[in-house]
């Protein structure tokens, strides 16, 4: 993995143990404002308060506030950054009490800095909010509970944990050199199973801190693990507890505390992989998982297993679903693709957001988010008599699967089958437009949890694809009138990663949404451009390349000056924005979604025969390590140009050491790809 070179300015802490009264406890952490006897109950949390705001600065030492001259580089400065977990025994379960505590400076961009984005999962409630503006000249401006909006619905497809619940809020009276602050307690059920402390912000951090608190009894029997990332950053807490003769060992506290000063901003590049694979953060997990397979038995003990029930009305449909089919592949196939037609809809379904419904219930519905569609689709198999399994995922779009840290961090599910002959099949149910054996790009080529029959799970990488099956193919006749006015037909053959993109922009469109959808894209090129028919072929046939017809005109498609006429209208460009490439060097890979191939063919007809093509940009080839580009132009006929340009992809990632290579190749291949014929007025003979 590629190591953040920042790490030499977080600051470590060397590890210590301090026995100290309740008092002193109270005064280093703010989970500690619970106290002790609170852990002899199943009270209900108190609920946060904001203190004097002069007092909060002297508690960490804080005797003048940032300005923009000692961040000249930066939007805001966290000045507090606090999270302090508490662990709680409630009646049956143990659960987390999260508090956060923020208190940030603003510089510039205003707007986009004083409106805070909170997420709640299923796991979570929203306990109590506070929040001020705190002005240049001392004045404080709270907020109103009316103030704070909770915002429901929101889940992709390919999520584990559905209904995530957003609070969001902007602070009033916010302007350069104001302070916002705000605190905001959670209620969290599995303590350890998805916690991260981030140690780095996009903006800098002065004082970051992050403390778990539980009852000294328990910190024997749910003991936890933690890694920070990246590795070279790693630190032990120090750790305060009661002397008191008396103490009770099960009810008093320990509390453990990291903290760092001096964060660095976390400065983000266009074109990377996901941020949360290089900023620094800790993540933490429960010490009682030995390893993957202990995730794996807990997983599928507490919340898989128990809902994978096979009825006899389940059997029933697998068997009417998979009527005339006659080998497993066609079976499999079959059930593939009627789950993956289910709606998809995140709702909430137990405990955590982690448990499925139950196979007959999605089956009723007809619909559910990724764990109950692959719940079903396993269902269906297994009655059928072919070996499936649950896989865990943690999406290439969230972050780098740590295969030495076994730790809750995945946020979705797929589906492993294998035939009686042994061969295996991976399945995304959630996928609607991925063809049968082929994963989206998401969860291609990355490590995956397997759950096996007997409850162990084994580390396993998925598929990938080459560019060749991620292709795009683009022929186009184009008719130049003497007036210059351009007729267009357009044909795209579209395959693998492409075809999925493209199904999902124009499923369910009315044929009004789709000449907007494709007049967008051709506008990009051409701004006075008119669309007049589009035409989609085998939309519903996965097997099939996607195809899409139109036709469409571009007024002065051919440019006149004098005697001279240019044409240099390059619709569907293989490369368009290149702001990625405004930096001299790197410090991060560049990330592509997934390796592709694109060719087009371009025919041209001029139809003025009182010109004639003068002037023809020359052959081009480029490559290197990752990327081939070639683009010709050939007059077959009088004043027919035919333009062939490919272009291909090989990897998706590439390492910050070849950026110079990429960004000038890019650079050659934008500047080539819009070159422009020359005509000319035929002179007159003598």
């Amino acid at each position: 993995m590629y190591r953040m070179r920042d790490a030499a300015e977080l600051f470590s802490f060397p590890p210590k143990i301090f026995f100290m009264n309740n008092a002193t406890i109270l005064r280093l952490s703010r989970t500690a404002a619970v106290c002790a006897a609170l852990f002899l109950s199943s009270c209900a949390p108190t609920g946060v308060t904001l203190d004097d705001f002069d007092t909060t600065l002297k508690a960490y030492k804080i005797d003048r506030l940032p300005t923009q001259a000692d961040y000249p580089e930066d939007d805001a400065v966290l000045i507090i950054d606090q999270t302090d977990n508490q662990i709680m025994m409630g009646r049956t379960t143990l659960y987390t009490l999260e508090t956060h505590h923020i208190v940030k400076k603003l510089l510039r961009n205003i707007d986009e800095q004083s409106t805070v984005n909170i997420f709640v999962g299923e796991d979570e409630e929203m306990v109590d909010i506070k929040a001020r503006t705190i002005r240049p000249d001392g004045s404080i401006v709270d907020l109103k509970p009316s103030d704070f909006y909770t915002l429901s619905g929101i889940g992709e497809s390919s999520i584990l944990f559905a209904n995530i619940k957003t609070v969001r809020f902007t602070f009033p009276a916010a302007d350069k050199e104001c302070v916002i602050e705000y605190i905001y307690q959670k209620e969290k059920d599995q303590p350890f199973v998805n916690d991260v402390w981030n140690i780095q912000n996009d903006v800098p951090t002065m004082h970051n801190q992050y403390s778990i608190t539980m009852p000294l009894g328990l910190s024997s029997v749910l003991p936890y693990r933690y890694k920070s990332y990246p590795e070279s950053i790693d630190m032990k807490p120090q750790m305060f507890m009661n002397n008191s003769r008396y103490s009770a060992y099960f009810t008093d506290p320990i509390t453990f505390i990291w903290a760092r000063g001096s964060v660095p901003a976390f400065k983000a590049e266009e074109m990377m992989p996901p941020k949360e694979t290089y900023r620094a953060h800790t993540s933490f997990a429960l010490s009682a998982w030995d390893g993957w397979s202990g995730i794996a038995a807990w997983y599928n003990k507490e919340f898989f297993k128990p809902q994978l029930i096979l009825t006899d009305s389940i059997s029933r449909f697998a068997l009417q679903l998979t009527e005339g089919c006659v080998s497993d592949s066609e079976k499999i196939k079959s059930v593939y693709n009627y789950t993956r037609r289910l709606r998809y809809v995140a709702v909430q379904l137990g405990l955590s957001g982690l448990r499925p419904s139950a196979p007959e219930e999605v089956l009723g519905q007809h619909y559910g988010d990724c764990k109950n569609k692959s719940i079903l689709c396993i269902a269906l198999l297994k009655s059928l008599g072919i070996d499936a399994h649950p896989v865990l995922v943690e999406t290439a779009t969230t972050g780098r699967f740590d295969e030495f840290f076994p730790s809750w961090n995945f946020n979705h599910m797929i589906v492993k089958a294998a035939d009686r002959n042994g061969k295996v099949y991976w399945m995304d149910p959630t996928s609607e437009y991925s063809r049968f054996t082929t994963l989206p790009w998401e969860v291609q080529n990355i490590p995956v949890l397997t759950i096996n029959t007997d409850t162990t799970g084994v580390v396993e990488t998925t598929p990938g694809s080459a560019e060749g099956n991620n292709s795009s193919r683009i022929d186009s006749y184009v008719e130049i009138s003497e007036d210059g006015r351009g007729s267009f037909r357009t044909k795209l053959t579209i395959d693998g990663e492409e075809a999925r993109y493209y199904r999902n922009v124009v499923s369910e469109k009315s044929y009004t949404q789709l000449k907007e959808i494709f007049k967008k894209m051709i506008m990009n090129e051409a701004v006075q451009a008119s669309i007049d028919t589009v035409v989609v072929e085998h939309f519903d046939d996965l097997d099939s390349s996607l195809v899409v017809t139109m036709t469409y005109v571009i007024p002065n498609a051919l440019q006149r000056q004098g005697d001279i006429a240019l044409f240099s209208v390059h619709v569907f460009k293989v490369v368009n924005d290149l702001r990625w490439t405004a930096k001299e060097s790197r410090k991060y890979p560049i990330w592509f979604p997934f390796s592709q191939s694109m060719s087009k063919i371009s025919v041209v007809r001029f139809n003025d025969t009182s010109m004639s093509v003068n002037h023809l940009p020359g052959s081009v080839e480029l490559s290197n390590r990752n990327m081939q580009y070639t683009l010709s132009f050939a007059e077959n006929n009088p004043r027919t140009v035919v333009i062939n340009e490919k272009m291909k992809m090989k990897t998706s990632e590439i390492a910050p050491e070849y950026y110079q290579s990429v960004k000038n190749f890019y650079e050659k291949v934008k500047l080539n790809s819009e070159k422009t014929i020359v005509l000319e007025k035929k002179k007159a003979k003598k």
